[in-house]
């Protein structure tokens, strides 16, 4: 195996840049080559960042074998399709959430990939934070007590309007949920992750807010202000905002709530573990700061520094405290754990493995059928 992996990374949009510059700023790999359908915009990007080889097709780039890492960056309805052929392949794969669109799908990826020599995982970058890291270390060591309840939230804005539009609205692309596919399985995956308890049970309500939307006629970009003159009126069949309630292992109960049309939250996620000897909470927008209750000593504020936090953590805080780090670096550890899995084979990662994916994909289902049933639906894996 050369000395840096070799990594190939297929779609080129909001998500493919930033595993791009993860890849580059891990100092395990090189962008070996990229698949875009559009040659003319794989070609500039490639230039960009000095990208040798540039691709059209997923069979063109697997064909030429040399490449010892795919990132599959591609829309939703694309990742069953692609990551089999990936792991087909026995090529080590990293692909976006969702791991595919169905669990039935997910779980035929998870059993291939056990057959092959090979790592595989899911984005699900939030956890490879640095204090989100700690809070799982500071749980497992018994340092909140016993576990009774958590609680999560994903506000954002960007589709508040009926003018807002992109391909995320599509369940052709997308899937047949939008916002709990889309945010809820962060929140969802940030809660097992730091407990290390799986959901059992759900009872979700879903709304869509605006059941019809003014497509733009011309190019969408994601999080993007929209400026186009001409449009089309579209039917809406997924939620823009969801609340769920939920059961984790062990009897512990706790809630979701996830909404794409909350004005003045961009990228709201916010988690909450409460323990009988203290609580952690954790803010994605203000990331470098770990918040610890306690009933009968002052509250606790722990700063992302290199020298405050665990020794397991300290490998993945790369500046020292007050320089702040921020999305960009959680992507850059998820490429440093995931890659380090692959040129250790013995280590335990921390990115969400394709289990993990899978157990999302259980979950979502469960949240669509508890909120067409109106009723209590238990998770079955």
């Amino acid at each position: 195996m050369a000395e840096k992996l070799r990594a190939a990374v297929i779609g080129l949009g909001f998500i493919g840049p930033a595993h791009v510059e993860a890849i580059l700023r891990s100092g395990l790999g090189r962008v070996e080559a990229v698949v875009s359908r559009t040659k003319e915009k794989g070609e500039a990007f490639a230039r960009k960042y000095d990208i040798p080889r540039v691709y059209q097709s997923v069979d063109d780039l697997l064909k030429d074998g040399q490449v010892d890492v795919v990132h599959n960056c591609t829309p939703n309805a694309l990742h069953y399709e692609i990551n089999k052929k990936v792991l087909e392949a026995n090529i080590h794969l990293l692909s976006e959430k969702p791991l595919t669109i169905t669990a039935a799908e997910a779980k035929e990826l998870v059993d291939l990939a056990a057959k092959k020599d090979v790592v595989a995982g899911v984005m699900y970058n939030y956890r490879m934070h640095p204090l989100v890291i700690e809070a799982k270390k500071r749980i497992e060591r018994g340092e909140l007590g016993r576990i009774f309840a958590v609680q999560a939230e994903y506000l954002q804005d960007w589709l508040i309007y009926d003018t807002d539009y992109n391909w995320r609205l599509e369940p052709e692309l997308a899937g047949p949920t939008r916002a709990v596919g889309d945010i809820g399985t962060h929140a969802a995956d940030l809660l097992q992750y730091l407990t290390g308890r799986k959901v059992t049970e759900v009872n979700a309500r879903m709304k869509t807010v605006h059941p019809t939307r003014k497509k733009p006629t011309g190019e969408v970009v994601t999080f993007g202000k929209q400026a186009a003159e001409s449009f089309e009126e579209v039917e809406i069949s997924t939620e823009d905002y969801a609340t769920i309630l939920l059961t984790l292992e062990g009897e512990v109960p706790g809630s979701i709530t996830v909404s794409q049309v909350t004005a003045g939250k961009k990228n709201g996620l916010h988690v909450r573990v409460d323990g009988q000897e203290a609580s952690l909470e954790w803010f994605e927008e203000d990331p470098n700061r770990l918040y610890i209750g306690h009933r009968d000593a002052p509250n606790q504020v722990l700063m992302r520094d290199p020298g405050l936090v665990s020794e397991e953590v300290a490998p993945f805080v790369h500046y020292p405290g007050g320089h702040e780090e921020g999305y960009p670096d959680a992507f850059k550890n998820a490429v440093i754990d995931f890659y380090s899995c692959i040129l250790d084979r013995g280590r335990k990662p921390l990115l969400a493995t394709l289990y993990d994916g899978y157990v999302e994909n259980v979950f979502v289902e469960a949240v669509v059928e508890s909120n067409r049933t109106r009723s209590w639906v238990v998770l079955n894996l």
